[in-house]
């Protein structure tokens, strides 16, 4: 041995356990196996799980290229692929250790069998219990016959792919002797979480002409029909009330980042509370407002603003998608587990200033109750209540009196100076405080998508036939017309269903 250096190999049981403790949890860790099968070309991949207590499992298949026996040893060796050497474009992965250390974070066995087209089964093993007993990074090439059949009920039916099975899952299971029910419960509910999680990270490469699919199920059902996933797309850019703000193109050295920001639709526009709770995600509409960063397609970071803003509750209709190649790792500092990016320092004028723009439209919408024009400014004249700051940049909450309906009522009151006096009470009473410390504890608590006109001791029908006649005589609209212009206004907006029952009955006369 030359003397000036010497041999210094990292102690097996000590890295191991280091290496589990780098905080993955299962959505984490699977969205990291599903990568390796993203890079293998597979078109299906089935993420399966097997309940039987203690003796439960967790699996990765694809249908992808699969790996013959050279290549299957490097891939189970710690750090397979230098972070520093240049990445097909579309590859997903960036230090080697994607499918080790997302497997040992759930469990102490790790079996991985593939086969390429038409070729030998090849399988390797990692029992994290036998590495520490012996001291040595020994790789097993064979597994039980338990194993061998699980994997053999897969793997058989395409001409190649790759299994990955995750067994002794102390780090994914909190098994309690004395409740085995709560204990499968818990591990359902996380399952259920994880098919939330991987609709979103992956929605992207679920869409598409070349469109992969992930079906998540218990393993005795796994080519059955309804188990594929459906793609969660955070911009919505199908419903036609959400306001994409356009692309811009970012370069930095020999490439170039992406930045699409969207306002999406105000609570007031969707069908149904279940409508609008599925849009906000699953943490929330607060947590998952600001940036989208995806790499290669695959999304990395699901909200947050980087440092630029502090989230709010009414930015919270702003999302921004933002696409980097993976030629910028190091430039963004993603790490192992792909869950977060910072910004070079070069980008941040320009995202701080595509922020502001986006918010300040998102705020616009949460305001205004979805009331923006195409240039994304308020319908101020059909709204109820408006906003004035005087010099000092104190703000206060008027009543309209130009609107529609209360300059009908003004004007057809009796005794106009005691109906100005009780508006004014109202306007200088509104409990401001009240409202900031409840819509900061439950952002959703004001909204109410059902609202009922007889409920609300509202004339709603005068109102509608004083308004059409108006709009379609003073302003010579054609019945449609204004019809179309009524259902922008408030608070006509809060009555949609009553106002379509109202125009049914003219149509049928």
């Amino acid at each position: 041995m030359n003397n000036k250096h010497e041999i210094c190999s990292p102690n097996p049981e000590a890295t191991i356990e280091s290496i589990r403790s780098l905080g993955y949890d299962l959505n984490i860790a699977t969205s990291d196996l599903i990568d390796n099968s993203i890079s293998a070309n597979a078109k299906n991949i089935w993420v399966l799980h097997k309940w039987v207590a203690e003796n439960s499992s967790f699996i990765i298949y694809d249908d992808g290229q699969g790996m013959d026996e050279d290549e299957l040893f490097k891939a189970m060796a710690l750090g397979s692929t230098s972070p520093t050497i240049e990445r097909d474009p579309k590859d997903l992965g960036r230090f080697g250790l994607g499918l080790k250390v997302a497997s040992w974070s759930q469990c102490r066995v790790l079996t991985v069998a593939t086969k390429k087209e038409n070729g030998e089964l090849n399988i390797r093993k990692w029992d994290l219990d036998f590495v520490s007993k012996k001291n040595e990074w020994l790789l097993m090439k064979e597994t039980d016959d338990e194993s061998l059949k699980i994997i053999n009920k897969l793997i058989e039916n395409h001409n190649s792919g790759s299994v990955v099975l995750l067994q002794n899952l102390d780090r994914l299971l909190s098994i309690d002797v004395d409740d085995l029910v709560e204990s499968e419960q818990f591990f359902y509910e996380k399952i259920s979480l994880l098919k939330k999680y991987l609709s979103m990270v992956f929605h992207r490469y679920l869409t598409g002409p070349n469109a992969i699919n992930i079906h998540v199920s218990n393993l005795e059902e796994c080519f059955q029909k309804g188990k594929k996933l459906k793609p969660w797309d955070p911009f919505m850019e199908k419903n036609t009330n959400t306001i994409p703000i356009g692309e811009e193109k970012l370069k930095f050295k020999d490439s170039s980042i992406s930045v699409s920001p969207f306002v999406l639709p105000h609570h007031s526009k969707f069908k149904s509370d279940e409508a609008f709770r599925e849009a906000g995600g699953i943490n929330g509409w607060n947590v998952h407002q600001g940036f989208y960063v995806y790499r290669q397609r695959r999304m990395i970071m699901h909200g947050g603003w980087m440092g630029f803003r502090k989230a709010e509750d009414h930015y919270k209709l702003a999302r921004i998608r933002l696409d980097i190649p993976n030629s910028m790792d190091t430039d963004w500092k993603i790490g192992v587990k792909k869950i977060a990016v910072t910004p070079p320092d070069f980008f941040k004028k320009e995202l701080k200033r595509i922020v502001k723009i986006t918010t300040e439209k998102a705020g616009k919408v949460y305001r205004y109750r979805g009331a923006i024009t195409k240039r994304g400014n308020p319908r101020v004249s059909d709204i109820v209540w408006k906003i004035i700051k005087n010099r000092a940049g104190e703000v206060s909450y008027k009543i309209e009196r130009k609107h529609p309906v209360v300059k009908s009522i003004l004007a057809s009151s009796k005794n106009k100076k005691e109906l100005n006096a009780l508006i004014t009470m109202i306007e200088k009473t509104i409990p401001v405080e009240t409202i900031i410390v409840n819509d900061r504890e439950n952002p959703n608590s004001h909204i109410h998508s059902k609202h009922s006109s007889e409920e609300d001791l509202v004339p709603l029908k005068k109102w509608y036939d004083e308004h059409m006649d108006f709009l379609t005589k003073s302003n010579r609209m054609s019945r449609e017309e204004a019809f179309e212009k009524l259902i922008t206004m408030e608070p006509f907006n809060l009555y949609l269903n009553e106002l379509e029952v109202f125009r049914g009955s003219e149509n049928n006369e």
